[in-house]
């Protein structure tokens, strides 16, 4: 489906009630992906839009709520790329990026690995990123195009302000959700950079009410 056609359909879909948006991404060509629950808690319609413009309907096939973690499942697009989910959670210093899916193309935020108990949870790490809205439920990826953990806070601000730490959930939990993970994987990338463009073909936008 075209992205102008998806976004009518999704305006219609969503009137009478602001709806969440973020970022998933695929973890298996069958079109199962990895998102934040808090997304799509209580959400009467979900929809992604894959990088290549392809919009799908899906539903949550497994979720966690104290890990705010939610598998979903799209049915009408095949994923384009996967991600595959890291056996061992990062350490302090390693360097990591996000990636934070619009409606069209996908934003990269840079940081590194600064807490391995964030906020007081064994399941949080804490980084040094800038976050925005919409960066929730996206994936944090290392130099060799692993998942080392899924985005799921901010540290607040009462001015609004972005801030430089952010939260996500270790890969070890997420593997742990998904119970036995998707064995697909596309090759390894063969750089950072190439780590980049995988993580940014394997992002969707999500859009719920």
């Amino acid at each position: 489906m075209r992205a102008g056609l998806w976004l009518l359909l999704c305006v219609v879909a969503c009137a009478g009630k602001p709806p969440r948006s973020g970022t998933c991404f695929f973890v298996s060509h069958s079109g199962l992906a990895l998102t934040s629950f808090h997304l799509v808690r209580n959400a009467h319609r979900i929809f992604v839009i894959d990088s290549m413009g392809r919009s799908s309907r899906v539903e949550v096939v497994e979720r966690d709520e104290r890990l705010d973690l939610a598998a979903i499942q799209t049915y009408a697009a095949v994923a384009p790329v996967v991600l595959p989910v890291a056996i061992r959670d990062p350490v302090v210093g390693d360097r990591v990026f996000a990636i934070r899916a619009l409606k069209q193309g996908r934003e990269l935020i840079e940081g590194s690995i600064v807490l391995l108990r964030a906020l007081g949870q064994d399941y949080l790490v804490g980084a040094s990123l800038i976050v925005e809205r919409g960066e929730s439920g996206g994936p944090l990826v290392n130099d060799r195009g692993e998942v080392v953990g899924v985005m799921v806070k901010r540290r607040n601000d009462p001015t609004g302000a972005p801030e430089r730490l952010s939260f996500a959930v270790k890969a070890s939990d997420a593997r742990r959700m998904l119970g036995a993970p998707p064995l697909e994987a596309d090759p390894p990338p063969g750089d950072r950079l190439g780590a980049i463009d995988r993580a940014r073909r394997a992002s969707c936008f999500l859009l719920a009410r």
